[in-house]
């Protein structure tokens, strides 16, 4: 993928991401994509917000890690995973002042997890396509 069509896809993801992350609780639209999904493979019986919404959290953050790696070559996937622990603090930080909301420290941690998946996947392919 080229940087710009990286960026590109950054701009929309973020603001998706915002409006998630930072909008009324989606616990409705979670589940409602985790039926979907359980439709067409078979997924284990997550039925809880909490279980949910820390695969959300993981899954949330694996396309900003990519994304972030491939609109910006010149850090490296360590620093671009830094930023995303960095940004994920921040927006845990605001959604403890919205009403409604909660922020915990797991949610952070699942957060560089999936952020961790993108940043390593982009890194691995670029190593791959190096080596042939």
């Amino acid at each position: 993928m080229h940087r710009t069509a990286a960026r590109t896809l950054l701009v929309g993801y973020l603001v998706a991401a915002a409006a998630l992350t930072l909008g009324p609780l989606p616990e409705t639209l979670l589940f409602a994509v985790v039926d979907a999904l359980r439709s067409v493979v078979e997924l284990p019986r997550l039925r809880t917000a909490a279980a949910v919404e820390r695969g959300a959290n993981v899954v949330l953050f694996v396309p900003l890690g990519a994304l972030l790696c491939v609109a910006l070559p010149r850090f490296s996937p360590a620093v671009v995973w830094l930023g995303c622990l960095a940004g994920s603090a921040a927006v845990e930080a605001v959604q403890s002042a919205l009403p409604g909301r909660t922020s915990t420290l797991d949610d952070v941690l699942a957060n560089g997890l999936g952020a961790a998946v993108g940043c390593t996947s982009v890194w691995w392919l670029r190593r791959r396509r190096q080596s042939t």
